[in-house]
């Protein structure tokens, strides 16, 4: 019985620490004309993108968690990387996340792929 109680008060210290993953993000960059979001859910669905001057690239797609670290990847529609909206429009590029890891540390965010910081996240000031 206490090995019971003991891996139930772990488990539900791993999912509280999860639930501070679920919320939206905001890109942290010295870039003034750089920006973007990212959205985590709590059912296990993710929605980013990130903006410049000339473009927006969207994906939306899944998360999953090992040892408190989020891997997000993109649903197969977004795999593709041309874009779908008219030329007439602002262009808008479909970005994949395949296995991208997500870690927090402190209050930050960071996008890591291939070993490197790809985006760096702070909490948005507009969180439900």
């Amino acid at each position: 019985t206490f090995l019971i109680l003991t891996f139930t008060c772990s488990q539900a210290q791993k999912i509280d620490k999860i639930s501070t993953f679920c919320k939206d993000w905001r890109i942290y960059s010295p870039h003034l004309f750089y920006s973007g979001k990212l959205t985590i859910n709590k059912n296990g669905t993710f929605k980013f993108y990130d903006i410049s001057c000339i473009r927006k690239r969207y994906t939306e797609g899944r998360w999953h968690s090992k040892n408190l670290t989020l891997t997000l990847t993109s649903f197969k529609k977004y795999r593709t990387k041309k874009s779908l909206y008219p030329k007439n429009e602002r262009r808008i590029d479909y970005i994949s996340f395949d296995n991208s890891q997500i870690k927090l540390e402190g209050d930050t965010l960071f996008r890591i792929e291939m070993g490197k910081v790809k985006t760096k996240f702070v909490a948005s000031t507009n969180n439900r």
